[in-house]
């Protein structure tokens, strides 16, 4: 098999061997009289829509060789080559049939011909392909705006430094920094100068900007879903070892430290301002420094800086820019900065988004603090009104996958506005199953998003949390799979995905390929968020102290326990689903076993564990007044004294009304226990002071907002 092509060795025009297409067609020739493809029937085309939501198209040889081919596919253009490729070697092929004497069935060869391919000039409607190509319209709704959801803005890793002289990174492992205020920068870039009628990033109208800036973004000149390695190595190029003595970094031209101003410092030499702006920063900056001046007129003309700065970088003219209340404090390295926080609000055909970058002392973080729910309702009306306009004959493999596509976009969202829950329910049904179809999850999400793929493996893995398992079970070699396509090379990445590992039985053995060390199994335990999201799994769907406690030990007996930064006791999220589930049978049973097992690992002192049990007797009071032997065994366990002033990690839907009310309608009882009229004062005391703290805190949220 040889067609003329260029020989890179000889440098030379000869015929070219296709050995591997050679051999792939081969293979199909050899093996399509096989008997089990007949009498099995198990790769037949799907008959029916419910067939095909099944996936028995996976089965097919037609999706294996479609599967093969598109795997090279990466544009429209090679599609349409391959496709006029296809049918002219066809033509050829049927040609020569037609002219062989002992042809078997020449018109049925034709007949199959013209149902793959149809003349350009046929005005007959393609209602399937249609309704298919007005789905992907409606799902490119989000392209309107840079970020959609806080799955996308860019996450800080750790980062090599970069020596500027010598273009190249420093592999020393103690140079490595977390370049948290560079990816916000970098956050900020990517909301400024994204076109939303190009979907792209633009540069451009930014004369100034450095080769390096400009370079970055002419590679990555689309949104992009993950931000790999090597891309937070090309925007250290941009950010780091800047030649300019005024921005602060804190190791060796690298780790930008904190602040307002030290942010627009670095983003003045990226972009190239002119001298006026330049001057007006340094003017912020010396003011800031000294501590004078720093009254309304200065905060009007920081934020008219900022302002005048993000408004000349943006491409979307519907920008309006917020703050918050902005402090002065001293940064890392011991300079009096500005910290706060500064909202992007964006608006398009109707529908907006709020970016927001927080700098905070040592630390900066980009989010997005608006809902995508309008942008996921707005999709998700289109579609259903597609669906109910539009009827689709179920009459073959492009009318099924039409009708499939739409279904599978309409539940898709509706999952996704649902969240964790449509997925557990899912795997719930693969279990009674017996894992039998198990790829039939695939067909209802995308698997792209890192977060889908942590949301897969935590429900089922913490599904089977009280199961024996093994390599060969199909959960395990199914979320293997999984885990082993996101990008694990990503600090943040690795401990997200393997956050939910850790709470089963006999994890290492059954994940022998990772090959971590102890030590990093106990970091992905407790230095991760997604914790809250384990627990919070376990909460609302296992409903049973048993495994809440299971997985408690399993948090604060880690190697890191007491050091954790994301204590699920403390997380004001849980605090409720965590009540309710200790308290499930209107003891204190599972609570006292808590309380001891926190002693014994010394996870929380006296104080958050006093704390705690505050929270618990708000919550009797708000939700099981009607057993008072609960509120008075809780109430026994307190402990009164002045230091207790706050109560962070509590959800209280009408501002401790009802605990107030609660402990005065049991005034007598309460003051005739143990601690007396002295601890009743002291605790109604205590609830009195967060009420009136959080009526205060409500009149300034008011205020929170400013132009």
């Amino acid at each position: 098999m040889k067609t003329p092509g260029s020989n890179v060795w000889m440098g030379e025009n000869s015929s070219v061997v296709h050995n591997e297409s050679r051999d792939i067609i081969l293979f199909f020739i050899k093996n399509r009289r096989q008997t089990f493809l007949e009498s099995k029937k198990i790769l037949e085309e799907p008959k029916t829509l419910e067939e095909f939501n099944r996936g028995f198209f996976l089965n097919t040889p037609r999706f294996l060789i479609q599967a093969y081919i598109f795997e090279f596919i990466d544009k429209l253009e090679d599609a349409l080559e391959f496709t006029n490729a296809v049918h002219a070697m066809l033509c050829d092929a049927l040609q020569q049939e037609s002219q062989r004497e002992n042809a078997e069935n020449p018109q049925l060869d034709e007949d199959m011909f013209r149902r793959f391919f149809i003349p350009a000039t046929t005005n007959k409607q393609l209602s399937s392909v249609g309704i298919i190509k007005s789905v992907q319209k409606i799902m490119e709704i989000s392209l309107d705006f840079p970020f959609t959801d806080d799955v996308q803005p860019p996450k800080y890793i750790r980062m090599k430094s970069y020596i500027r002289k010598l273009d190249k990174f420093d592999p020393t492992y103690m140079q490595k920094y977390s370049n948290c205020v560079e990816t916000a920068i970098l956050s900020i870039f990517c909301s400024l100068i994204y076109n939303p009628e190009i979907k792209k990033y633009e540069t451009d109208h930014i004369e100034g900007a450095s080769k390096d800036f400009k370079e970055f973004f002419r590679k990555h000149s689309k949104p992009f879903k993950e931000m790999t390695y090597d891309m937070h190595m090309h925007w250290s190029k941009v950010v780091s070892d800047l030649p300019c003595s005024k921005i602060v970094y804190l190791k060796n031209g690298n780790e930008l430290d904190t602040g307002i101003l030290n942010m627009m410092k670095v983003i003045s030499v990226v972009v190239g301002q002119d001298q006026e702006s330049i001057d007006t920063l340094d003017e912020l900056t010396e003011c800031v420094e000294k501590g004078r001046n720093l009254g309304h007129g200065f905060d009007t003309n920081i934020k008219n800086y900022i302002r005048k700065t993000f408004e000349s970088l943006a491409r979307n003219r519907q920008l309006s820019i917020q703050f918050t209340e902005l402090k002065r404090e001293s940064a890392e390295n011991g300079n009096k900065e500005l910290f706060g926080s500064i909202n992007l609000k964006y608006i398009k055909n109707k529908m907006e988004s709020l970016f927001n970058i927080e700098m905070l002392k040592g630390h900066a973080r980009a989010s997005i603090i608006t809902n995508s729910r309008a942008i996921e309702t707005a999709r998700l009306e289109q579609l259903i009104n597609i669906r109910n306009k539009f009827f689709i004959k179920e009459d073959g493999f492009l009318d099924f996958l039409a009708k499939h596509y739409l279904n599978y976009k309409i539940q898709s969202i509706e999952r996704k506005m649902s969240s964790i829950k449509a997925m557990s329910e899912e795997v719930n049904q693969i279990m009674k199953g017996g894992f039998k179809d198990i790829d039939r999850i695939l067909l209802y999400w995308q698997l792209e998003a890192n977060e889908y793929k942590f949301n897969l493996v935590l429900c089922f893995l913490l599904a089977l949390m009280d199961e024996k398992l093994t390599t060969k079970h199909p959960a395990v070699r199914f979320t293997s799979n999984i885990i082993g396509s996101a990008p694990l090379d990503n600090n943040c990445v690795h401990k997200d995905m393997l956050a939910s590992l850790v709470y089963i039985d006999a994890y290492t053995e059954c994940y022998p390929n990772l090959d971590l060390p102890p030590e990093r199994y106990a970091e992905i335990t407790v230095y991760t968020s997604r914790s809250f999201t384990v627990f919070k799994w376990i909460l609302l769907n296992k409903k049973s102290p048993k495994y809440f406690i299971k997985a408690l030990i399993v948090f604060i007996t880690s190697k890191y326990g007491e050091m954790a930064p994301y204590n699920p006791l403390k997380f004001e999220g849980l605090s409720k689903q965590i009540f309710r589930c200790l308290f499930i049978e209107n003891t204190t049973e599972y609570a006292d076993e808590v309380v001891e097992l926190v002693k014994k690992s010394k996870f929380m002192g006296s104080y958050d564990i006093n704390i705690l049990r505050h929270s618990w007797l708000a919550y009797a009071c708000e939700e099981k007044e009607d057993f008072p032997e609960l509120i008075y065994s809780i109430y026994d366990s307190l402990e009164v004294t002045d230091h207790y002033s706050d109560l962070g990690s509590i959800q209280i839907t009408d501002n401790y009304k009802k605990t107030n009310s609660v402990l005065r309608r049991m005034k007598k009882d309460l003051k005739n226990r143990e601690g007396g009229k002295v601890k009743w004062k002291g605790i109604i005391n205590f609830f009195n002071r967060r009420e009136s703290k959080i009526r205060r805190l409500f009149r300034l949220n008011i205020k929170m907002f400013c132009c």
